[in-house]
């Protein structure tokens, strides 16, 4: 079996509410980690959202080829790094709490060109 065929991606969905008062700064140190996310091997998507009516409940989407790369980004430097501000400055109220999900769908042809 070719490595890309024993390979199953992995979508993660983290979610973190920010200290109140605070949801600026949170906001600013997880936007510092989306380049170097998408630029880590392996990641097919990576996104921010932000609750809608929330100021700061904040959702991360996250697209990777498998769990062994997933494990590789959270030991990198940009995942280390917010970890490490948001809780020197105080900046997370709860989470992150994570959602490790596989998908039971084909991929839709017409989205391929993106993943």
């Amino acid at each position: 079996m070719l490595e890309s065929q024993s390979r199953i991606p992995l979508t993660i969905v983290s979610t973190l509410t920010a200290t109140p008062g605070k949801e600026q700064q949170l906001r600013a140190a997880m936007l510092a980690i989306v380049g170097p996310s998408r630029r880590d091997p392996g990641n097919i998507d990576f996104n921010i959202h932000l609750a809608k009516g929330s100021a700061g409940e904040f959702v991360i989407i996250e697209h990777w080829i498998d769990e062994a790369i997933l494990g590789k980004h959270k030991k990198g430097e940009a995942f280390a790094n917010l970890l490490r501000i948001a809780k020197d400055r105080g900046l997370i109220q709860s989470g992150p709490h994570e959602e490790h999900l596989s998908s039971i769908t084909p991929r839709n042809k017409t989205c391929q060109s993106v993943w």
